[in-house]
């Protein structure tokens, strides 16, 4: 989802404190509702942004909502809308770890340049095509995909999109591989290559059948 110019300026006009509490097991930065720079609206914006369009991640095995914006991620604590304790968080993605793993709820039914497309691009690419269901990962890793050159798409849309998920998606691990995702309106999208080296195939799950974690990697300074 692409960030809307309040919330990266919401970000630039604050004053993110150290947590020098969790240096050194989950080093992050905050800023508590009440002690802001910008006003309680702007702030309440903010919270509210994340809390309807952040994705659910685990860490220490607990649950909050999370997005990603130029090489951070952002949560919120709070234990009520009014809760005056309230405060927004946010870590160098570069510190940790993120994996996805499987949860084996599946139903039946199945600094270069970087390539940009907007929501609703996304949208029309994932109407158009006939998703194929990966029946070879049907129990360990169900999943959706489309080859290139067999797409309803033209082949420049098709490595448009899988250059925008490879330049602006966040890098998470599945069976301890790297690879950059994208999320968009319930699912996970990532791009393969082949061996060309050419992007090849492109992928998708449910958010809803996966566990998403984040863990700190040890290596803050």
């Amino acid at each position: 989802m692409e960030t809307p110019d309040y919330i990266k300026e919401f970000i630039a006009k604050e004053h993110w404190t150290f947590a020098k509490t969790y240096a050194d097991r989950a080093p992050h930065e905050y800023v508590v509702r009440g002690k802001q720079k910008s006003t309680d609206e702007e702030y309440m914006a903010a919270v509210n942004y994340i809390v309807e369009n952040g994705i659910t991640m685990y860490f220490w095995n607990h649950p909050n909502r999370y997005i990603f914006v130029d090489g951070y991620q952002y949560w919120v604590m709070k234990d009520s809308e009014d809760d005056p304790t309230m405060v927004l968080n946010r870590c160098n993605l570069e510190e940790y770890k993120l994996s996805i793993e499987w949860m084996g709820n599946q139903d039946d039914s199945a600094e270069k340049e970087r390539s940009y497309m907007t929501e609703e691009e996304l949208r029309e690419f994932v109407a158009n095509e006939s998703w194929i269901f990966a029946r070879t990962y049907a129990n360990r890793a169900p999943h959706e995909y489309v080859v290139r050159h067999k797409t309803n798409a033209s082949d420049e849309d098709f490595m448009r999109i899988a250059n925008h998920i490879q330049d602006n998606g966040v890098t998470m691990y599945f069976w301890n591989r790297p690879n950059r995702y994208i999320f968009l309106d319930g699912h996970q999208y990532w791009a393969m290559k082949g061996e060309d080296g050419e992007f090849l195939i492109i992928n998708r799950c449910n958010l809803e059948q996966y566990k998403l974690s984040i863990e700190w990697m040890g290596k803050n300074d």
